[in-house]
């Protein structure tokens, strides 16, 4: 588009500043910009630019600053809108305008004009008129013309459109009864006591009748003033810009899902060093732990044997989320029975728990040869997971907790309730966030992994908790993954 509009090359540009490129003419010092734009992130205006072939342009500018990784520099986002076509309709509006006024002024011919003089007059008004209402009715932008109390004198068809009118409805009218907004009644106050012309850009627009619809406009409000000089109405001309301000975010979101995906991957890069470097020591602690036990013929030191056996077990788990997360990837899909996979991961959690007096109550409302598809592994790391946070949510010795499989037309459905502590209301929303935790060990990884797994088979993790009463997870997954959600 800048190249277009400009008519340089993408290679003529790289490493040349733009405004000495541009020959840019700012609205006030680029002093005075670049302050408003440290303070808040962003500026906004029109600027004049020259192409290269030497015509002027006219733009509506937004500046948004940004930091580069690491903060070390700052950057830059300019989008230009060309608005010279707006300003050249403008300016033939004003001119004809001028016309009118100075043929109305000219109404009181002296009578020794000659009739010839008179009737040349006449169609010099009439093509003026003409002028003015082809202006009016074919341009693309929204026109309406008020008198001092907002009351519509004429809107032209574009402007019905907008709202779904036709421009006969609108004469009479007043925009503020039509359109209520104390912020823009300030405004147009204003244009009236100050006679200057008002400009807004990517102002966010709501219907009274349709709040959920919402659209962005670039408007400019310009005083008509009499003779003497004084305002005696308003002409409001607008242009859509909704689909340029949707572009503007979905920039900005990408740019940030950029920054998260690379801080993401450093820190997976980071994981899997720790990862492997813990690893070992715990293997040769383990391997010592063995022998020990073989050769122990205290019974009074079997409790703290357990406990180094635990020890061991929690901090493999941390070394395998950590890892898990650094190696995300597509499930690798195979019919597997969902009786079979519950089971093995009440299995896996029994010999785990067996010294805690932990009870799993579990009602699996499935035949026994129901199939899903889906990777074994991935389900198997999620249901473990869900399960053990349960576990861990209660005091040792009295945990309980609750296993339900059930199945939908579309779906299987896992639900697992724990009668815990349950999660505080203000943190229910970081319980996805990456690293973050309550407990005072593990790494704040299990449920990011669980819920990011989940969408990778088009399904869905859903949790609740009643601080106090307990928490419950919902893991819902499509029997076929062609029936998943897009």
């Amino acid at each position: 588009g800048a190249e277009l509009h400009y008519g340089w090359s993408r290679k003529e540009t790289l490493g040349k500043n733009i405004h000495t490129l541009l020959k840019t003419i700012f609205p006030e010092t680029l002093e005075k910009i670049t302050a408003v734009l440290e303070k808040r992130g962003f500026w906004e205006g029109e600027l004049k630019h020259t192409a290269k072939d030497g015509r002027t342009l006219t733009v509506s500018s937004r500046w948004v600053r940004g930091e580069k990784s690491g903060g070390s520099s700052s950057v830059l986002l300019e989008i230009d809108t060309d608005m010279s076509r707006q300003k050249e309709i403008e300016e033939q509006l004003r001119k004809a305008v001028e016309v009118l006024d100075r043929t109305i002024e000219e109404k009181n011919i002296e009578t020794s004009l000659s009739e010839i003089m008179l009737v040349e007059k006449i169609e010099e008004l009439w093509e003026n008129k003409n002028l003015l209402e082809r202006i009016f009715s074919s341009t693309n932008f929204l026109i309406a013309y008020m008198d001092r109390d907002f009351n519509f004198i004429r809107v032209n068809k574009q402007y019905a459109l907008a709202d779904g009118k036709s421009p006969e409805f609108f004469p009479g009218k007043n925009h503020f009864k039509l359109y209520p907004s104390r912020e823009n009644e300030k405004i147009f106050k204003n244009v009236l006591q100050s006679g200057e012309t008002y400009f807004a850009y990517s102002r966010e627009f709501r219907y009274p009748r349709i709040p959920q619809k919402s659209t962005f406009w670039d408007w400019n409000l310009i005083p008509v003033k009499d003779k003497e000089g004084s305002v005696d109405g308003l002409l409001l001309c607008m242009v859509d810009v909704t689909k340029r301000k949707r572009a503007e975010d979905e920039l900005n979101s990408v740019r940030k899902k950029l920054e998260e995906t690379k801080r993401l991957s450093e820190m997976g890069k980071l994981a899997a060093t720790v990862a492997h470097e813990l690893r070992n020591p715990l293997s040769v602690i383990n391997t010592a732990l063995y022998n020990v036990r073989r050769k122990n013929t205290n019974p009074s030191l079997e409790k703290h044997l357990n406990n180094i056996e635990r020890k061991i077990h929690d901090s493999n788990q941390i070394i395998n989320n950590l890892l898990f997360y650094s190696r995300l990837k597509k499930p690798e899909y195979q019919r597997i029975n969902v009786e079979n996979l519950v089971r093995e991961c009440l299995a896996y959690l029994g010999k785990r728990y067996r010294n805690q007096g932990v009870k799993i109550m579990h009602k699996i409302e499935v035949s026994k040869d129901l199939f899903i598809e889906a990777d074994p592994y991935q389900i198997q790391e999620v249901l473990s997971n869900v399960l053990s946070n349960a576990l861990q949510a209660q005091d040792s010795g009295e945990a309980r907790i609750y296993l339900k499989v059930a199945k939908t037309e579309e779906d299987i459905q896992f639900t697992v309730k724990d009668r815990g502590k349950g999660i505080p209301p203000q943190y229910l929303c970081q319980v996805f966030d990456p690293f973050f935790t309550t407990k005072s060990r593990g790494t704040g990884l299990g449920l990011t992994i669980c819920r990011e797994l989940i969408n990778l088979h088009k399904g869905r993790l859903d949790i609740s908790s009643v601080e106090g009463k307990g928490t419950t997870v919902k893991i819902v997954l499509p029997l076929n993954r062609a029936e998943g959600r897009g």
